[in-house]
């Protein structure tokens, strides 16, 4: 009996499709491993990671960038920073 190696199980860590999928097929392309900081890590330890099949990963993508947006937002507003000041 023959054995083919080099295949690889992908599992969507959101979703959780699976494939298995040769290793370096252009399928295996469309699986994403990300890395993410929860809020309480923001000055310290190690990232999450998690595995994402394509159609969960555009949709994490269009959450990061709104999440960028706000981001961007609140450090330009400093509106809010001299209204806590004079509260003090």
């Amino acid at each position: 009996m023959a054995r083919t190696s080099g295949y690889v199980r992908f599992e969507c860590d959101r979703c959780r499709t699976t494939a298995y999928l040769a290793e370096t097929s252009v399928e295996a392309r469309n699986w994403y491993d990300i890395r993410r900081y929860r809020s309480s890590q923001a000055t310290s330890g190690d990232p999450e990671r998690k595995t994402l099949c394509s159609a969960c990963y555009t949709e994490y993508v269009a959450t990061v960038q709104d999440q960028d947006t706000d981001f961007d937002q609140w450090m330009t507003n400093t509106d809010n920073i001299e209204k806590a000041r004079h509260a003090e």
